[in-house]
Parts: structure tokens; sequence; C-alpha cells
């Protein structure tokens, strides 16, 4: 089968190739989304008659938007893994391509994940959102640090026994630090804080989703070895 010689063509092809195959089957969609829409319907009701300050709020959303994305984004890469069809992938496809291929998708999926997310927390916690351009850039950054973190720990423990665990567990190094600064760019979107902190906090996000990009591909280059 011939190669195409363009990385971007490349992870092109693996996106759309994602996107093919979450719409074919999309049990993991739908189960990441009832997952969300019960976590956030409950701390809607158990917050019904004391709506939560800024911080409070803040760190409860950035909680749900870590633990959906933790239980969610790695399918991508595990069940390729699961299912043999890497190995396809890589004789197809360069790993670098592969491993942004699928670093796309994921991070689209997690921008849908924490908008979603979000506007339903509001709406069921009656929350008054203040700095909404704050609040929305919040999410992209912490979008791109969530996806990076967990496709950057998914490509290492390709192969492993207690993978489904293992990527959760070498996740939080990377995602407790960032948690910190979501919380802090949250609670200036939510009314709280200040705005130099704020901005502090989203280069410290989109800083941790370079850091996947960038420690990725040749990672992936090492360990997805062509056979």
């Amino acid at each position: 089968m011939p190669r195409t010689n363009s990385i971007w063509a490349e992870t092109q092809a693996i996106f759309q190739k994602e996107i093919t195959s979450e719409l074919r089957n999309s049990t993991g969609f739908w189960s990441a989304a009832l997952f969300a829409l019960t976590t956030v319907s409950a701390i809607g009701f158990a917050s019904a008659r004391e709506k939560p300050g800024p911080e409070l709020a803040a760190g409860i959303l950035t909680a749900v938007l870590l633990f959906s994305g933790v239980s969610s984004l790695p399918r991508s890469l595990l069940v390729e893994d699961e299912q043999g069809t890497l190995e396809l992938l890589r004789l197809r496809f360069e790993p670098e391509s592969i491993y942004y291929g699928k670093l796309l998708f994921v991070t689209a999926m997690q921008f849908i994940n924490s908008f979603v997310l979000c506007m339903l927390y509001i709406a069921f916690a009656g929350l008054s959102v203040v700095h909404p351009g704050i609040l929305a850039l919040g999410l992209v950054a912490e979008s791109v640090a969530i996806s990076g973190a967990v496709v950057l720990c998914g490509a290492v423990v390709m192969g492993a026994t207690s993978r489904w665990l293992l990527v959760g567990v070498l996740s939080m190094p990377f995602l407790l630090p960032q948690s910190a600064a979501c919380i802090g760019v949250l609670r200036y979107g939510f009314g709280a804080g200040f705005s130099e902190t704020a901005w502090i906090n989203i280069g410290s996000l989109f800083g941790f989703g370079l850091l996947g990009i960038a420690i990725g591909p040749p990672l992936a280059r090492a360990l997805w070895k062509r056979p």
C-alpha cells in the first residue's frame, strides 16, 4: 500500500479515520455523555438550595472535567491496541502521524465535552458567568492540557496488561498541577480572583498541552517502531 509523504496529510487521514470509527460505533461517546450528564445533574441537585461560590464552582467543574476526560479519552489509543489494529496503522503511517491524528481527535472530543459540561453545570447550579471570554478560553486551554496528558500517557502504556488503569495513574502527575491552574482560570470566569492570575494560568495550561505535543511524537517513534 503506498504511503503518504506528508505528515500533515497522514495526520488528517488518521483524524478522519477516528471520526468515521466514532460515527460507526459511538458506544464510548454515549457512555462518556451519560457519565457527564449524571455527574452534572447530581451536583446541580445537591446545590439547588445553595448556589456555590466562584471558588467552589471552579473546583467542582475542574474535577468533573478531569475525571470525565480521563475516563473517556484514552479509548482512542487503548482500544486500538486491544483490537490489534495499531499494527496495521504502523504499516501505513508514520508513528508521529498516528500520534498527532489521535491527539487532534481526542482534543476535539474534549473541546465538545468541556463546553457541554460547563453549560450544563451553569444551568443546573444557577451560576453567574462574569467573564465569559476568559471562561471559554480557560475551557479551551484545559481541553488541550487534558488531551495532551492523556494521549502521552496512553502512548506509554500501550501493550501493558493493566493499560486502562495505568493511563489514569500516569496521567496524575501531569493533571494535578494543571488542575490548580484550571481552577484559577474558572474562578475568575465566575467572578473571583484577578485577571493577571487568570492569564498566567491560561498560559500554564497551554504550556502543559504543548509539553505533550513536544514529547509525544519522538516517544511514539521510539515505542511504535515499524514491524
